[in-house]
């Protein structure tokens, strides 16, 4: 099995969609912190915004996936000159539709949801991510292809809410994850986004082996 397949099982990630994101202009929306060992992500399906995470500040842009891998409190806002309009939220089965309070068009279609996994594997493989991870899908024609083909089964999927749908979104979700750790980069990894998987001493403490001195 390759090294990102290994590690995804061994950390026994589960992704959950919580929120469907429909935001009109100058908006802001605040995310609360995660719990311990939950990594929060963001897939934007279509139109631009901004992601203010601590003292950082992202620009997204259709394909864009953000990982913040810490779980920590962060904003989201759309274009606009002031971003002063608060959301309000819909709660529906299987997750929430967030929109602007004002009922405004809106002008993002953004998929917010978290990763859960274990305290061995699990955290390892996330304390190796740079925080936050902002990769864009659609610098590629290969990654842009099939990152587009996953966003139109999402939306569909998001729109329809049939049986199942939860395991569905559930599922798509975990496939960015992979995406991300096999083949993306970004501005602020690097040429490569994740090297954990060529360390021969991190892949041996995921699988709970001791790692040799190599004395």
């Amino acid at each position: 099995m390759d090294p990102v397949s290994h590690l995804l099982r061994l950390a026994k990630v589960t992704a959950t969609l919580d929120k469907r994101c429909l935001l009109g202009a100058a908006t802001r929306m605040d995310v609360g912190k995660r719990q311990i060992l939950e990594a929060q992500f963001h897939v934007l399906l279509e139109g631009e915004c901004q992601l203010q995470v601590s003292n950082m500040l992202l620009d997204m842009k259709p394909g864009d996936f953000v990982l913040i891998p810490s779980g920590a409190a962060h904003r989201v806002i759309t274009p606009g000159r002031y971003p002063e309009v608060p959301t309000a939220e819909v709660e529906e089965e299987p997750f929430i539709t967030t929109r602007s309070a004002d009922g405004g068009h809106p002008v993002i279609d953004l998929f917010c949801g978290h990763y859960a996994f274990d305290p061995g594997a699990g955290a390892v493989l996330f304390r190796t991510l740079p925080d936050p991870v902002h990769v864009s899908f659609g610098a590629s024609a290969e990654t842009d292809t099939m990152l587009r083909t996953l966003s139109e089964l999402m939306r569909s999927e998001a729109g329809h809410r049939g049986p199942g749908t939860s395991v569905i979104l559930s599922a798509f979700s975990t496939v960015l994850l992979a995406m991300v750790l096999r083949s993306a980069r970004g501005p602020a990894t690097g040429e490569t986004l994740w090297t954990a998987t060529s360390d021969p001493h991190i892949v041996r403490s995921c699988a709970g082996s001791p790692a040799k001195s190599g004395k």
